[in-house]
């Protein structure tokens, strides 16, 4: 299955090649590695590669478990019961290095970068692609991600002079699309 979207460029036309995992079976890693992960933004058939992107954290594994206990001369200070309760923890994290003219903002489809998030007038479907060698291996899609944090990195004089933004997004349940 391939991708549906646009790679990402850039002026000196620099690409990588994929892992062949399968013409070289026991020569490339048994590990699962992230060098065929991409993320995009969009939704059908119009998806753009975001680009640039340093960091990917996804928090989508948190559930609330309440242990019960009872009066009881047997138990006293041991729980009895777990019961689950509901999950939390639907957020997104991104660090992405800022390109001129096509900051996070815009890369994301937006027309402009923000004076604040009160410029965030609609949530965004941000999809991510992990490709095993050119066989695309998962694909995930989340839905309605609404950006409650940005920032740029700091600038410091001993720094590298790259103007990084960090990132964070609210989304509802991821959905497997492959």
């Amino acid at each position: 299955m391939s991708s549906d979207y646009k790679p990402s460029t850039n002026q000196y036309g620099i690409i990588s090649p994929s892992l062949d995992f399968e013409a070289r079976k026991g020569y490339v890693p048994e590990s699962k590695i992230w060098h065929g992960l991409s993320i995009a933004v969009g939704n059908g058939a119009n998806r753009v590669q975001v680009g640039r992107l340093q960091s990917w954290n996804v928090d989508a594994m948190t559930r609330q478990v309440t242990q019960k206990y009872e009066l009881s001369a047997e138990t006293f200070g041991r729980p009895v019961e777990s019961v689950p309760g509901r999950a939390e923890g639907y957020s997104i994290s991104v660090q992405r290095v800022e390109l001129w003219e096509n900051e996070l903002e815009k890369a994301l489809g937006y027309p402009d970068v923000f004076a604040d998030l009160m410029d965030v007038r609609w949530a965004v479907d941000l999809y991510e692609y992990l490709y095993k060698g050119k066989t695309l291996y998962r694909l995930w899609k989340y839905p309605v991600c609404w950006m409650n944090n940005l920032q740029e990195i700091e600038k410091g004089a001993d720094g590298d002079g790259i103007i990084t933004a960090s990132a964070s997004f609210t989304y509802l349940p991821r959905i497997k699309l492959k």
